[in-house]
């Protein structure tokens, strides 16, 4: 077997391909120290070590430079580039990579190492020469050795690169031209590719080709008696392709067959029936078998430290979808001891249970390093949470075009809504549907498409909302309770009050009773059926306490318009404050404070609602200039013209007083929810109208208008029996056209003419 610094070059081949490298690291290094001086012994004892000692980073460096100046000196440098790449040195593994590239048979062991670094992508982009190889590519004959692995490299450049259609092109060139079990290599590639795109059944396609080349491959070689030696080889490459079918069998929701190929995997070695057993809890866990699913990850923490690295994060998985925070934190400490952070699982763990202090001290701890983006995205997520519109619209905008900036579009959305960026939102609401259909993820896509709904119906934009509204219904036919709280809303939204009052019964005796009732109650309101309206708020209070009726009723109480009423809406709301209704509350509370005058507290609230981003940016303003106003602060108020409040300063007339009345209410109808547009603002307009020095009320159809929610009280004050006015001020000659609107929208073709002498407000 040896001599003479001999090694029996088979028996090398039959411990390599069979994995048993303590056996043949154990025979190299007995004959290397035996004969030193032989070059190929010591080229076999640096591979040796690579395989079975690569933390010996130093023996390994020593060995690699013995043997550059002999025959065997591509081997040299790749023991230095292994040697580098432990070391995370990229520049010099790339100076040793090009001395030895064009070695086929040394490439073949790069390609089997590169993937145990985490630095692989970044590597292979770094040595790469894409134009280089493609120009290469164009001078070879397809039938020789080298197009294969030129197409392969380049196919891996681009996958590298998030190219997928260039990366699958290239693997099929590269796969046309391979011949027998080669082409498994390809096609398990072009599966990943596949996966990549969210295209499934060509994905599990590609997969399963994959599994049966491998399979025959092992068949072969059984019947094939100088073949026996490769077969270990195969079986390996053939449960690797089975693990990866298997994983995407269960994403795709294929459980039957996932259950048959896990019986598959159990035949293997003791390695992959572990790996099978993870895979069989992680079916049971898609299925909402929890009680099947544990026991096995619990076992699987006695196996290896791979397997219960693996079982440790299915379990936190399992906890926090449940939200257990015993149980959750009590994996994730195990964790992190053994095998450092999870920062993904630590962070989810923060803000699920609410420790947003240490979320952002974590999350702001990884940025700039290799966690960089991740850390972004949480930021986002975080500031979301804690009403920082601003700042979560910061760090998620640096995010990369990649996977995880598609995961972040449903926070960023949130952030442009909440900033009054609609437009953008609702790019980033399509883009997040878009992504979470084609990952199949249910559950997140259908939650970014209401919050979608919501936000157009919010901005009436009702043919919208009812577009996505049948694509819900479309990708839901099942879910009939949440397609008629769709429906419900959509209507109410578009105020259309007797679709919305039907829908919205259809949801008694369901999980959306207690919200469908709330809104009754805000609809009857609307319509000026005060009885009903109290009659669905009482209904509600014997399932108990809820701080959504007493905002309810806090608003029944305003609309007296009495002291004493007011009052009382004051304290309903002052009780339910601090609740997760907050920001309703306070734009409900700060209304009142002013009509009551009571300036200095209005003002505090102010800046809470602020703080929360209750009103976008002119409302703030509009509220703090009135506010200012009142208290005597002249000097503090803006020169803001959409700012309804500002006519008081000096330094407005009556006539850009009234222009700003109008943008006000622009403003109102498109950019504020509905709750917020009834007549809670129309004592203001009360009071400016009054302060106006001279009116000419009339009928005209020449002029476009505007339309203002004033309330029943301020119609009645100009004898109009509606809660609706349309306004059009003429700037030259002050006159105001207020136009009769009729139950829906307002058609003022053809209407006569009257005029109205000014009417006196100051008796109200």
């Amino acid at each position: 077997m040896t001599g003479n610094g001999y090694i029996d070059r088979n028996e090398l081949y039959e411990l390599r391909v069979n994995g048993k490298f303590k056996e043949l690291f154990e025979l190299v290094q007995g004959v290397h120290k035996e004969y030193p001086e032989s070059e190929y012994v010591t080229y076999q004892y640096m591979m040796a070590l690579i395989d079975y000692k690569p933390q010996e980073l130093d023996e390994i460096k020593t060995v690699s430079d013995k043997i550059l100046l002999t025959k065997y000196t591509p081997g040299g440098y790749f023991g230095l580039w292994f040697y580098y790449m432990s070391k995370n040195d990229l520049d010099n593994a790339a100076e040793c990579y090009t001395m030895f590239k064009n070695d086929s048979y040394i490439i073949s062991i790069y390609n089997r190492k590169l993937k145990y670094f985490k630095t692989a992508v970044e590597f292979r982009k770094k040595v790469f020469d894409i134009d280089f190889a493609i120009s290469e590519l164009e001078t070879l004959d397809d039938t020789c050795r080298r197009y294969t692995y030129v197409t392969s490299d380049i196919a891996d450049y681009y996958y590298d690169h998030e190219d997928y259609d260039h990366a699958i092109k290239y693997y099929k060139l590269s796969c046309d031209k391979r011949l027998g079990n080669t082409k498994g290599i390809c096609y398990n590639k072009l599966g990943k590719c596949y996966w990549k795109k969210f295209d499934r059944q060509n994905a599990l396609y590609y997969f399963k080709k994959a599994v049966e080349i491998a399979l025959s491959a092992i068949e072969k070689a059984g019947k094939m008696p100088d073949k026996q030696g490769q077969t270990a080889e195969y079986k390996k490459t053939y449960f690797k392709y089975l693990t990866d079918y298997i994983t995407a069998l269960i994403d795709s929701n294929e459980f039957k067959e996932a259950e048959e190929n896990i019986k598959l995997l159990d035949q293997g070695s003791e390695k992959d029936k572990n790996i099978a057993k993870q895979l069989r809890a992680k079916v049971f866990r898609a299925q909402g078998l929890i009680d099947e699913a544990v026991p096995i990850l619990e076992e699987l923490l006695t196996k290896t430290k791979t397997d219960r690295k693996s079982a440790l994060i299915e379990l936190m998985f399992i906890y926090y979808e449940q939200g257990n925070e015993e149980k959750m934190k009590h994996y994730l400490d195990i964790y992190n001891s053994e095998f450092g952070v999870h920062h993904i699982h630590l962070l989810n763990f923060y803000i699920l249970f609410g420790y947003y202090d240490m979320a952002l001290n974590h999350a702001t701890s990884l940025l700039g390093g290799s966690y960089d983006e991740l850390a972004k995205s949480f930021l986002g997520r975080i500031y979301n949470r804690l009403g920082n519109y601003e700042q979560a619209e910061y760090y998620l905008d640096q995010l990369e075009k990649n996977k995880l900036k598609s995961a972040s579009m449903f926070e960023i959305a949130v952030a442009k809504e909440k900033l009054g960026k609609l437009d953008e939102a609702y790019e980033a609401y399509v883009s997040y549907i878009t992504f979470k259909i084609k990952t199949k993820d249910k559950d997140c896509f259908n939650a970014g498409l209401v919050k979608l709904i919501t936000m157009l119906n919010s901005s009436y934009k009702y043919d919208e909302a009812k577009k996505y509204i049948d694509v819900y219904v479309e990708q839901n036919p099942e879910r009939q309770d949440e397609i008629d709280y769709l429906l419900a809303n959509y209507y109410y939204r578009k105020q259309d009050y007797d679709n919305a009052i039907t829908y919205f019964k259809k949801l008694y005796a369901t999980k959306y009773e207690t919200q469908a009732k709330n809104l009754l109650s805000v609809i009857y309101r609307f319509i000026g059926d005060k009885d009903s309206a109290k009659n669905m708020l009482d209904s509600l209070e014997k399932d108990g306490p809820d701080p959504l009726i007493s905002l309810n009723r806090s608003k029944l109480l305003k609309d007296e318009h009495t002291k004493s009423s007011l009052m009382s809406a004051l304290t309903m709301l002052e009780a339910v404050k601090e609740t997760p209704i907050k920001a309703m509350v306070l734009s409900e509370q700060i209304p009142i404070l002013i009509k009551l005058g009571m300036y200095n507290k209005a003002l505090r609230y102010l800046e809470e609602a602020n703080d929360m981003h209750v009103y976008i940016s002119h409302e703030y303003k509009a509220f703090r200039s009135y506010i200012y106003y009142r208290l005597g602060r002249f000097d503090e108020l803006e020169e803001d013209e959409r700012s309804l409040f500002t006519c008081y300063s000096y330094n407005y007339g009556l006539q850009h007083a009234l222009d700003s009345i109008i943008n006000m209410n622009k403003c109102n109808q498109k950019e504020r929810p509905i709750y917020m547009s009834d007549d809670e603002l129309y004592h203001f307009y009360a009071e400016l109208l009054h302060d106006l020095d001279y009116y000419d009320y009339y009928m005209d159809d020449l002029f476009d208008v505007y339309v203002i929610d004033m309330g029943k009280v301020i119609g009645s004050m100009f004898g109009v029996e509606t809660t609706l006015l349309e306004v059009r001020c003429e700037m030259d000659t002050k006159k105001v056209h207020i136009i009769s609107p009729t139950l829906k929208r307002i058609n003022v073709n053809k209407r006569g003419h009257f005029t109205r002498k000014k009417t006196d407000l100051s008796e109200e």
